[in-house]
């Protein structure tokens, strides 16, 4: 399973800290503050106290843990200050978010992470699990055989992977069906399942 690769290993948050990384209070979109992805939030001081809120802060933040704190299979390449990167296994869509900073926005296509994003990608098609890189709201679909930039991606879309056989082998294609393309019994759990890149 895809999500073997970074989870089996777990290290727990206790032996690995954010020290004065916020990366999340920025990268990630935060609905309770109506925070958008890609910009600081306003109860960040980066580098400094970190969030200002911290007692007071909002659920989705004070039980967000980034897969560096979680998985010894991300090294210290890894730590979000440092790679510009923050990696989230969302059980719940059956997908891996890599959510990139706006300010280098082809940091994931650099090594040594590039390679390791393709191989999930390669272990993702076995298992029918996903992975997509954010750039604020856009949203890239990381394949075996290609990347497909999906373009803007709204908290009600939802990411459909296909597969077909031609004369080079096995392909796959990704493309986005809206909300009202949904099955009605369907919506509240597919936009669950792609909302912010969370577990909701």
């Amino acid at each position: 399973m895809i999500e073997q690769t970074l989870m089996n290993g777990r290290i727990g948050i206790k032996q690995r800290h954010c020290e004065t990384c916020s990366q999340c209070c920025r990268l990630l979109s935060i609905d309770a503050l109506q925070k958008p992805a890609g910009e600081w939030c306003k109860h960040c001081e980066p580098g400094a106290e970190g969030c200002t809120i911290y007692q007071k802060r909002p659920e989705e933040c004070s039980t967000f843990h980034c897969d560096w704190r979680l998985s010894e299979h991300l090294g210290s390449e890894w730590f979000p200050q440092k790679s510009k990167l923050i990696v989230v296994s969302n059980s719940a869509a059956n997908r891996i978010d890599i959510h990139v900073d706006p300010n280098t926005p082809t940091r994931w296509r650099e090594e040594p992470y590039f390679s390791q994003i393709k191989l999930w990608s390669v272990l993702g098609a076995e298992h029918q699990k996903q992975v997509i890189v954010y750039i604020k709201n856009r949203a890239i679909v990381v394949l075996p055989n290609k990347e497909v930039d999906l373009g803007h991606f709204g908290p009600t879309d939802h990411v459909v992977i296909g597969e077909k056989q031609s004369f080079e082998g096995r392909e796959w294609c990704a493309y986005v069906v809206p909300i009202d393309q949904i099955p009605f019994d369907e919506r509240d759990r597919l936009v669950k399942k792609q909302a912010n890149g969370r577990d909701v």
